[in-house]
């Protein structure tokens, strides 16, 4: 993952990186990539997301929102290292976009565990969400384990990205009124400083403009 940047040469060097390519002088955004919270948790406050240059936007992934299986799948972290970090990159801009990852379905995914995987995506509501079926890999430990029965991994992927849909529809209802600065990245497509996608009537890709939330859909908000 992107946050390991350096250690093959003995340090987490990522800020330094980002630092460097902020200096700058044009007017760019740059959006970072996957970091595991394993790795994430030791840098995240070194990232300087306060420049308008680097989007709002982390994609962290939790795979898991039970502890004792994060530790069965080797994951090197726990949840409340994923809900630390994502409690902080919140309380940077009301347009911070969280993305994350769970795997459904694991052979050692009880109900106490998936439910445990709901709070967690209950209480940080992730403003993009990647549900997983998990599917055996060979030479794995886990491959060695028998596996769920497919009418569970489904209702469990089936539930959870209702459970995506309805949050972001409810969430991105508060934006309505609310101006933004936007890169227009395609004619009638623009993305806010985090990333969000901004429908727009006509514009000039390259450009930022301003616009003011008209509409809005479960994964897009529209502007005027």
């Amino acid at each position: 993952g992107l946050a390991t940047y350096g250690l093959d040469r003995g340090k987490q060097e990522l800020p330094e990186l980002i630092n460097e390519i902020l200096k700058i002088k044009k007017d760019f955004r740059l959006k970072l990539g996957m970091m595991s919270p394993k790795f994430a948790k030791n840098i995240i406050d070194d990232l300087n997301y306060k420049d308008k240059k680097l989007y709002n936007f982390l994609h962290l992934p939790l795979q898991s929102g039970d502890n004792t299986l994060l530790r069965e799948m080797n994951r090197g972290y726990t949840v409340e290292d994923f809900i630390d970090i994502c409690l902080k990159m919140r309380s940077l801009s009301e347009d911070f976009v969280l993305a994350t990852d769970i795997i459904v379905g694991h052979p050692k995914e009880d109900e106490k565990a998936f439910k445990n995987t709901i709070k967690v995506i209950e209480e940080i509501k992730p403003d993009i969400l990647h549900v997983f079926r998990y599917s055996k890999r060979e030479g794995t430990e886990d491959s060695k384990l028998k596996e769920l029965d497919s009418k569970i991994k489904k209702q469990r992927s089936t539930f959870l990205v209702d459970l995506y849909h309805k949050q972001n529809l409810e969430k991105n209802k508060d934006f309505l009124g609310k101006e933004f600065e936007v890169l227009v990245v395609e004619k009638t497509l623009a993305k806010t400083n985090s990333g969000r996608a901004v429908v727009i009537k006509n514009g000039k890709m390259g450009e930022f403009k301003k616009v003011k939330i008209s509409g809005y859909t479960w994964n897009y908000l529209i502007g005027e």
